[in-house]
């Protein structure tokens, strides 16, 4: 399974844990700011919580959706890989 496939199968099963989904949406509004239905970018901010709920997230116990959900999976590897990935944002100031 290619790693984007197996990233949106991790980002579906992480949408359907309601109530850590829910805590998890008022960690990132209050860390990056409320976004509303009719915000032009509403749709590529929520992509982007969810993967970081699903990848980046620490829960309560110390680890992350991906790790906690890695086991016997036959993508094991993947998700390994994914569990271990790192994002950053950077902001271009000036170029020469």
């Amino acid at each position: 399974m290619s790693l984007q496939a197996l990233m949106e199968r991790v980002i579906a099963g992480a949408a359907s844990h309601s109530a850590e989904l829910v805590a998890a949406r008022e960690e990132w509004d209050a860390r990056s700011g409320k976004v509303f239905h009719d915000d032009p970018l509403y749709e590529e901010r929520t992509a982007a919580f969810l993967e970081w709920f699903a990848l980046e997230r620490t829960a309560s116990d110390g680890t992350r959706y991906v790790e906690r959900h890695v086991g016997d999976d036959a993508d094991r590897d993947g998700l390994t890989l994914l569990s271990r990935t790192h994002r950053s944002l950077f902001r271009v100031r000036e170029i020469d």
